[in-house]
């Protein structure tokens, strides 16, 4: 990241409201994982300024704070195709089988809280910890990040920076996501079983691309 984008970025975080956070009711151990030893919030929506009663709202919102964390050009739309479909375009059960989660505490990529994290996080109704953030910016940052800094996923990173559709593909194989054989298993993504996925993805970006 070049130091503008960085600035960009602080400032994006200075201008985001951000929520007062609130603790959860009680403490249980997530099934099966390891409880983070930051504070557990409560699995919150976004506050009713950024709720989103359409996916284009979804996207509008989306087009003006992705460029103030560093993310440009055609690389926009692509990236919040990405996190449409992560989340059903913020609302949940959109292109996934009814199975995404929506955006709770700013978490726009359904971001796990993985092992012993000190990092703010919240239950979902899959009983599995989820990173909370505290604004909008610092959200969608760490999802930019995640590719961005990653060099496992330079090859996806370059294709999306070029507006090329296929930096999805990229990341699955680069083992970002998985996907599902014959008898519905789960299984890594090779470029031989990545077409649903990308085909999936690809309706999300015609669904971003109707939006004005």
């Amino acid at each position: 990241m070049s130091l503008l984008d960085r600035l960009r970025r602080f400032f994006a975080d200075a201008v985001s409201g951000a929520p007062d956070p609130q603790p959860a009711r009680a403490v249980l151990p997530s099934r099966g994982h390891v409880v983070p030893k930051g504070p557990e919030y409560q699995a919150t929506n976004l506050p009713p300024r950024e709720r989103f009663r359409t996916a284009c709202d979804f996207v509008k919102y989306l087009r003006e704070m992705l460029p103030r964390v560093g993310l440009d050009g055609p690389a926009v739309d692509l990236f919040i195709a990405h996190l449409g479909r992560e989340t059903g375009f913020g609302r949940g059960s959109a292109d996934r089988g009814g199975k995404s989660l929506g955006v709770y505490d700013y978490n726009f990529g359904n971001k796990r809280a993985f092992g012993p994290t000190d990092a703010p996080w919240y239950r979902h109704v899959d009983g599995l910890p989820y990173r909370a953030y505290l604004s909008a910016a610092e959200g969608l940052r760490a999802m930019v990040d995640i590719v961005a800094d990653n060099d496992r996923y330079t090859a996806a990173w370059l294709k999306l920076q070029a507006g090329d559709e296929t930096w999805y593909s990229e990341l699955g194989v680069a083992g970002y996501y998985e996907t599902h054989d014959e008898h519905g298993q789960t299984v890594p993504v090779t470029r031989a079983n990545v077409g649903s996925s990308q085909a999936s993805y690809d309706r999300a970006l015609a669904s971003v691309r109707r939006c004005p």
